[in-house]
């Protein structure tokens, strides 16, 4: 199966490495040649720094976007990733309008001795980059509202179902919590649509939603979209309380990583647009690899129920196989490793 979003990726991470070796080497003959060296070409390469600023900025995001993206969003990197997202969107175009401001000065006031000098042009550009960081000054201190309302309307909901078209809207909990009483909810479920598939804090929005949510024992999450690998990654984040879950996979590859993801659930129920032959003896491998959970392959799903006492005995065996081997390493280390003191 051919991934889109991996596709698009390299393309931009591509295109980033394009533009950042394009702003690398076009002002190196406006520093070298010294006919090159008056003051429209200093704003050149202002907006070149800019640029390459941006451009590594946009490169690491996109990269990690696809292959680390619980470390790109983690909840104490936000406030940092949002600031400097917004200096890197601002900072080329206000490039261009600090070059734009000063033609015009030029221009207008050709007698103006200021608009000469290399002083205002000192000005322009540490006005400029001073304006980049200020004006995203709003993003660090932006805070989601934590008091949320103690008198819903409605007390005794037990089922909620949200269907996402498009992102997670800002405050959606709290209006949530203003409607239903979340601590009553004991089933989730969560379907989301083509647009909110690429919502970068979907999962971190879920999490913060079963935390209000203690009582909910039962979650399903089907996307609009085929489930990509990133996905899987962030299954781990689900809250320990959620003992029945269901969600979608692409592969039979997915299907392995989400039940060792998810860790012990009663049951887990994945759905599949196909469980051919390969996915069965595929299935019947893992299951003979680990021998704590029965299931039932349907068209289009697998349900899997888990036998507790069975998985915590095979935690136990490899916690015990990891102490042996650090042991047998410690002896060998003893005996047959001299000591050079």
């Amino acid at each position: 199966m051919v991934d889109i979003f991996l596709i698009t990726t390299l393309v931009e991470v591509i295109l980033s490495i394009v533009i950042l070796l394009f702003a690398l080497l076009y002002p190196i003959p406006l520093l070298l040649v010294r006919r090159f060296r008056h003051h429209n070409n200093i704003f050149i390469i202002n907006i070149c720094l800019t640029t390459l600023a941006s451009g590594i900025f946009f490169l690491i995001y996109f990269a990690m976007y696809y292959f680390d993206f619980d470390r790109l969003f983690a909840p104490n990197m936000c406030i940092v990733l949002y600031y400097g997202y917004n200096i890197a969107g601002v900072g080329i175009p206000f490039a261009f309008v600090n070059f734009t401001i000063y033609r015009f000065c030029s221009i207008m006031y050709p007698a103006k001795g200021l608009f000469k000098t290399k002083r205002w042009i000192v000005i322009s550009i540490t006005i400029q980059w001073i304006s980049e960081f200020v004006i995203s000054m709003p993003f660090i201190f932006r805070q989601e509202p934590n008091n949320l309302p103690s008198a819903p309307m409605f007390t005794k909901v037990d089922y909620l179902k949200l269907s996402l078209n498009h992102n997670w809207p800002t405050y959606s909990l709290r209006v949530l919590s203003s409607l239903i009483n979340l601590s009553y909810l004991t089933k989730i479920s969560i379907e989301t649509g083509e647009a909110s598939d690429y919502d970068p804090n979907l999962m971190i929005n879920i999490c913060s939603l079963l935390k209000l949510t203690p009582n909910v024992h039962s979650l399903k999450m089907t996307r609009g979209m085929s489930t990509r690998d990133r996905d899987i990654k962030t299954f781990s984040l689900i809250s320990d309380h959620i003992r029945h879950l269901t969600v979608s996979v692409s592969t039979v590859t997915q299907m392995s990583k989400a039940i060792q993801k998810v860790g012990y659930r009663s049951s887990i129920k994945l759905y599949m647009d196909t469980f051919g032959d390969s996915s069965k003896i595929a299935i019947q491998q893992f299951q003979h690899e680990n021998e704590y959970y029965s299931y039932r392959l349907k068209r289009g799903s697998l349900s899997i129920w888990l036998d507790k006492n069975a998985y915590i005995t095979k935690q136990a065996a490899n916690q015990n196989n990891i102490e042996q081997t650090d042991q047998d390493l410690e002896t060998f280390s003893t005996f047959f490793i001299p000591n050079t003191k």
